[in-house]
């Protein structure tokens, strides 16, 4: 098959819903720990969004919860994808598109779940790279979809003109393009890749 495209895609923002899953855990295990709507998140340190008595948890504390003892849960169990996704992005590459999942995961137990995840949902891809988290770039695509105000940033400073997918966190960004659903993607690959 000749692909005429290579469609770089982030994983946990664009494709993986594991923001939720994350909420549901910390209201769980921690009743007294306030957190804002997931709507209300504008900045990317999500832990600046989980408060007790008023303050925001220790960024140390808040990542050995998420990344260590429910890992699996969070990432992998009671993740979801975002509606069309999959669909999306088979029928991207049943038109002979490249489907690239560029990701950074935190560590290796993560990578798992993440495979795993993808399995779990039989997410259509041709080429995974789990890559350090300013190093997106370096692997070579056509488009880029990506949520993360960070890595739209370290995208566009590398010449790269990342497509924004829609997120609460990413409002205050400019990006040259924004989409808000994965229909929105798949139109506008269309127009652009026909």
């Amino acid at each position: 098959m000749i692909y005429s495209k290579r469609i770089g895609v982030d994983m946990d923002g664009v494709v993986r819903n594991l923001y939720h899953p994350l909420v549901q855990v910390f209201k769980r295990e921690h009743p007294k720990i306030k957190i804002d709507s997931i709507e209300d998140w504008t900045d990317y340190r999500i832990w600046n969004h989980f408060k007790n008595k008023g303050k925001p948890v220790d960024e140390g504390w808040f990542k050995s919860l998420w990344f260590g003892r429910h890992v699996e849960e969070i990432y992998f169990r009671n993740s979801f994808t975002y509606p069309w996704a999959c669909e999306v992005l088979k029928k991207q590459q049943s038109k002979g598109h490249k489907i690239i999942f560029i990701t950074a995961q935190p560590n290796n137990v993560c990578m798992g779940w993440t495979m795993y995840f993808i399995s779990k949902w039989v997410i259509p891809f041709d080429e995974i790279h789990f890559t350090r988290y300013d190093s997106k770039y370096k692997v070579d695509c056509d488009v880029y979809i990506e949520d993360s105000p960070y890595q739209i940033e370290v995208l566009r400073d590398n010449g790269c003109r990342p497509w924004v997918y829609d997120q609460p966190w990413n409002r205050n960004c400019k990006p040259a393009f924004r989409v808000n659903s994965w229909l929105e993607i798949d139109k506008e690959l269309n127009r652009r890749f026909q």
